[in-house]
């Protein structure tokens, strides 16, 4: 059987030593969809014609939308040179991580080491789509090569986008409630998943056979249900000072109600349709979450949320759960790129046949997340 093990911090957004001429530059700066928006942004005459409907200006898809229009042969040369630029950042950022040259605040040597010998990377995010993706994979294979390292593997991801995150956080509770459903003595059962985004929150059903701890593939893709709603936000940042506190504190308490709900209503959908579920609930989010479910660090639209302001993020969620008449879940929470990278590994290779390896993946949207796995066969 293959296991998949994290390994260390797999978050590699502010890894620096990817520029030996710039040391101040962190990965995030060179490759992620921010980037493509910036660079597009300085040729306005060019890109301002490729404006996304909805969007206020230029933005990182306005790249690739110019270098699909085939009638404009100056935009496609133009997004491909941005692309590929990019592209050979990302390939920088890579090699200098494999190399152990990469070091990010906290880390060891050891968790720099750790990089080494990595055998395979998957591109995820919106630029690993179609013909953007294609090009970013080439010109992180060509600057690979060009620092001898040429024998790593690169390629796009499966599940590129939000779907990742439903996954991951079955991935992640998968072990934990194939042993509950077993015990059960059930063939089957639905696991709940939760992926919180920043602007949207999706719940999901997946089916798993507990007695080959694996999730069941069918026509209907993975997913038994799935259901989104808009993420509770505020309409600007909330800042963490005294003055703000009160708002934050409103916010978290929505957001966490809103959570709830939505495993309520997963719930509610597995008794209408008759199919048995864990208790064991996977939660994907922003930000690093511990092992004993809190989050060390979070983003501007989750305040108030870490462990140093005094908030256990999963008893939270329980304890809003049992006081709504359901005190037997149990929430579990991973970092959403590391469950992406979960997810394309476990999901996105036939596994029995993958090699034993060092496997890292990286999504790149308005951020850069990432993840590094161990793959090995155990007895």
């Amino acid at each position: 059987m293959k296991k998949i093990t994290v390994l260390g911090d797999g978050q590699v957004w502010d890894v620096r030593g990817i520029d030996p001429a710039h040391p101040g530059v962190i990965f995030e700066d060179v490759f992620c969809g921010r980037v493509l928006e910036e660079k597009a942004r300085l040729r306005p005459g060019i890109f301002g014609r490729y404006i996304e409907k909805g969007k206020a200006g230029i933005t990182g898809m306005s790249v690739t939308l110019a270098l699909l229009d085939r009638r404009n042969r100056k935009a496609q040369e133009a997004a491909l040179a941005i692309v590929q630029e990019v592209a050979a950042s990302a390939g920088s950022g890579i090699a200098a991580l494999a190399a152990g040259r990469g070091y990010k605040p906290g880390w060891t040597r050891q968790e720099s080491a750790l990089w080494k010998g990595l055998s395979c990377v998957i591109i995820g995010g919106g630029v690993s789509r179609g013909k953007t993706g294609s090009i970013v994979v080439a010109g992180i294979k060509d600057r690979l090569a060009k620092e001898g390292l040429g024998n790593i593997a690169v390629t796009k991801a499966r599940f590129p986008g939000k779907e990742s995150g439903f996954l991951g956080a079955a991935v992640n509770v998968l072990e934990v409630a194939c042993r509950q459903t077993k015990a059960r003595g059930l063939s089957r059962a639905g696991v709940i998943s939760i992926d919180l985004g920043r602007d949207k929150t999706g719940v999901g059903i997946l089916m798993v056979n507990p007695r080959t701890c694996g999730i069941i593939k069918n026509t209907s893709f993975l997913w038994k249900y799935r259901f989104s709603v808009r993420t509770v936000r505020s309409n600007s940042r909330i800042k963490c000072f005294a003055k703000q506190k009160s708002l934050g504190l409103q916010l978290r308490a929505r957001v966490i109600h809103q959570l709830a709900g939505l495993i309520i209503r997963a719930k509610a959908h597995a008794e209408k349709i008759g199919i048995a579920y864990s208790t064991h609930v996977g939660l994907a989010l922003p930000g690093e979450a511990s092992a004993d479910g809190y989050l060390l660090g979070s983003t501007d639209y989750l305040p108030f949320f870490t462990k140093k302001d005094g908030f256990h993020f999963t008893a939270a969620v329980e304890n809003e759960l049992a006081r709504c008449g359901f005190p037997d879940f149990h929430l579990h929470i991973v970092n959403d790129g590391i469950a992406a990278g979960l997810a394309n590994i476990k999901l996105g290779f036939d596994l029995k046949r993958l090699k034993d390896g060092k496997y890292a993946f990286l999504g790149p949207g308005s951020g850069l997340g990432g993840c590094l796995c161990r793959v090995k066969e155990v007895r």
